[in-house]
């Protein structure tokens, strides 16, 4: 539910973005996330794929965009970079590791303290942004229940 809001808050975005490169990582979002709904095993797989390659082009963004302040640089690589990291953990078969999940309570929390404050300057920013976080917001929840410490009805 949340990444079908995801998509359709991505394909909203769209629209709104002027930035080439953000345009770009977000419509490659998109498409990942729809190609996750598609329950043929291969065509998830590439949309997980797919979802890594847009972290990875986040994080480049991060990196060599000019015109951006520090506060939003280190949002978007810490962001983009934990989410990264937490997807391949279990590609290397460290599942005791998925208890950093959790952590992602940080660049949440800060995503919506930066976002209060000033939302008109993450304009291009904020489509790839918001999925990275909803992303990370899914992590999050699984951490906590597969540590128990919640058990929600609908999973």
């Amino acid at each position: 539910m949340l990444f079908a809001l995801a998509v359709l808050f991505g394909v909203y975005q769209l629209f709104q973005t002027k930035d080439i490169f953000s345009l770009v990582i977000l419509g490659a979002q998109v498409i990942a996330l729809v190609l996750t709904f598609i329950t043929v095993k291969q065509i998830k797989f590439a949309g997980g794929l797919v979802f890594g390659l847009t972290l990875v082009m986040s994080i480049i963004y991060g990196f060599v965009k000019n015109d951006i302040r520090i506060s939003k640089r280190v949002l978007i690589l810490f962001s983009a970079g934990w989410v990264l990291f937490i997807y391949l953990v279990p590609v290397f078969h460290r599942n005791d590791l998925r208890i950093l999940g959790l952590a992602m309570i940080i660049p949440i929390g800060a995503y919506i303290v930066l976002l209060a404050k000033d939302l008109k300057s993450y304009r291009n920013e904020l489509g790839f942004l918001t999925i990275i976080l909803i992303a990370g917001l899914s992590q999050f929840i699984e951490s906590l229940e597969i540590f128990d410490i919640i058990r929600l009805p609908f999973t």
